[in-house]
Order: C-alpha cells, then sequence, then structure tokens
C-alpha cells in the first residue's frame, strides 16, 4: 500500500503489438490522506488532503487551488495531483506539456506514482515525443519503489519490443510480479500470453483463468478475451453470452458489435431481437466500428 494511504493507480491502455485494452487513456486520482504515527500534519499535505476532499465532491476548481498550493512548496503530492488536473482537464485547461513538466518535478523527488506517469507519457508521446528509452528508465524507478502498474508496463515493453528486444519470457516474469499483486493489467497480459503461445506453452483454460481474474476487476478487455474463448474454443455459450454481456456493459466496442450479432442472429442460446441487435449495432457504430457500420446499412430490421 502507498504509505500516503489508498490512490487509484495510473491506468494505461496499451496499443502497441496491438493487443489493446481499450482506446489509448490515462485513468488516474489523487492519493488520499498521508497516514503516519505522529498526529501532526505537515502543511503541505493538508493542503493535499483538503485537495482531496474537493475531488472527491467533484470541485475540481477548488481541488486544483489547494494542489497548487502544495505544488508551490514544492510538495511532490502536490505536483503529481496538480499534473492529473492538467493532464485530465479537471479544475485547470487540459494541458499535456504541463502535466509531463510537473510529474517530472516529482517524478525527481521519487515520487513512484509520479515517475510511473511520466514513463507512460514518453511511452505513448502523450504531450511529448515517444521515448522508450525515458519511459523504461522511469518504469524501471517506479518499479523498484513498489509501483505494480511498472511492473505490467515494463513486461508490456518486453512483449511489443518497444525500445527493447522483444523478450516474451521477460514479460512473463514481469507480469507475475505483477499479478501477484493483484494487477489486472498484468492478469490480462498473462492471459494474452497463453492464449497465443508467446513464451509459454499455448493453453486456452490457462488463458481464461487469467482473463477471468482480470476481468473480476472490471477489465473490459479481458471480459472479451473470456467471451471469445468460452464460445469459440470451449462451445460454452452460456459463460460465453455473461463475459460478452459484462464487456459490453463497459462500452467495449467489439463486444457491442458481437451483442448486435447475438441478437440479429440468435446465438450463445439468446432468441432472435432484432430491436435489441439494432440497438447495440448503433452503439458499437457510433464508436467507430465498421462492421457495426456496415450491418446498420445492408440489414433490415423489421420488429
Amino acid at each position: 500500500m502507498n504509505p500516503y494511504g489508498k490512490y487509484i493507480l495510473l491506468v494505461v491502455f496499451l496499443t502497441a503489438g496491438r493487443e489493446c485494452l481499450a482506446d489509448p487513456s490515462v485513468v488516474a486520482s489523487a492519493p488520499q490522506t498521508w497516514r503516519r504515527d505522529s498526529t501532526v500534519v505537515p502543511e503541505k499535505q493538508r493542503l493535499v488532503d483538503e485537495g482531496l476532499r474537493f475531488w472527491d465532491q467533484k470541485d475540481y476548481v477548488k481541488a486544483e487551488q489547494c494542489f497548487r498550493k502544495a505544488a508551490d512548496k514544492g510538495y511532490s503530492w502536490g505536483q503529481y495531483n496538480l499534473a492529473l488536473c492538467y493532464f485530465h482537464g479537471r479544475g485547470a485547461a487540459k494541458d499535456l506539456p504541463k502535466a509531463a513538466v510537473l510529474f517530472q518535478l516529482a517524478a525527481r523527488q521519487g515520487n513512484p506514482e509520479a515517475q510511473c506517469c511520466l514513463a507512460t507519457m514518453y511511452h505513448f508521446g502523450m504531450g511529448m515525443n515517444t521515448n522508450y528509452e525515458q519511459a523504461l528508465r522511469w518504469y524501471t524507478l517506479a518499479a523498484k519503489a513498489g509501483n505494480v502498474q511498472a511492473h505490467t508496463y515494463i513486461g508490456s515493453m518486453y512483449q511489443f519490443g518497444q525500445g527493447v528486444e522483444r523478450n516474451y519470457q521477460t514479460a512473463y516474469d514481469w507480469y507475475q510480479k505483477a499479478a501477484g499483486k493483484d494487477c489486472a493489467n498484468a492478469m490480462y497480459y498473462l492471459g494474452t500470453l497463453y492464449e497465443a503461445g508467446n513464451g509459454v506453452e499455448k493453453n486456452p483454460k490457462e488463458a481464461l483463468k487469467w482473463y477471468r481474474a482480470s476481468a473480476d476487476q472490471n477489465n473490459a478487455e479481458a471480459c472479451y478475451r473470456a467471451f471469445r474463448i468460452y464460445y469459440y474454443e470451449l462451445a460454452d455459450a452460456a459463460n460465453g453470452y455473461n463475459y460478452l454481456t459484462r464487456a459490453a456493459a463497459q462500452n467495449h466496442v467489439g463486444a457491442l458489435y458481437e451483442l448486435g450479432e447475438t441478437h440479429y442472429l440468435g446465438l450463445l442460446g439468446r432468441p432472435v431481437d432484432r430491436k435489441k441487435a439494432r440497438l447495440h449495432y448503433t452503439k458499437a457504430a457510433d464508436a467507430g466500428n465498421s462492421m457495426a457500420q456496415m450491418a446498420l446499412k445492408v440489414r433490415t430490421f423489421d420488429e
């Protein structure tokens, strides 16, 4: 656990390879209350705590003001949280270059979450040019400090050969470390290795085990992969439909299209329901799925 309390880890949806969890994005939030034995809380941390309370209330303007005051005192958690405001455009205009500068200030003070965020920006060229060397450098520092997501991202760089020679065994080792600490992304990527037989013997059931573990933490892509194994590998329609609907409920575009197919054709033990089919095709089409767009053009939906 972060010594400063609970926080939501940076989650990066990797696209290289292209083993994709979702559209490339970052989801993060502020660390919560700094906990220590002393009852005396430094002013700079009090500002972060106050900012967090405003953040939780969705009063991002006041949160940004508190984080800025803490950042102006040179406090790494103030810099980190202020960077998140700029990254997400909450309480301040979205400004990725400014976010990167603030992440770097905090990262240089040894803040592992800031190190991982900075690495991610280098990794995917967000607000700066892609730089795998710098990404790996900062991921490694964050990983040494115990950041679980950094372990996963290092594994992904080896899985997809980004700035390093592709090495599935090394990727596997990094994923195992993170999965052992209950990291949903690492579990998902272990599933991809077992499904494809990369660095390990191909094993759909082992892949399914990891996808299900990741899906239990609401990983939409893991739900979708579990659906495909249940349906296409194991001919288990009931479980296939369960995981397909779980992925679609999280707006997974591929799952929305497949659910449209399911209702249009009466697959997975479901009755034909053209109304539901059109609904899911439309959601997928609106998200840019070309097959769903074509289905809406060429299929009839008489109800």
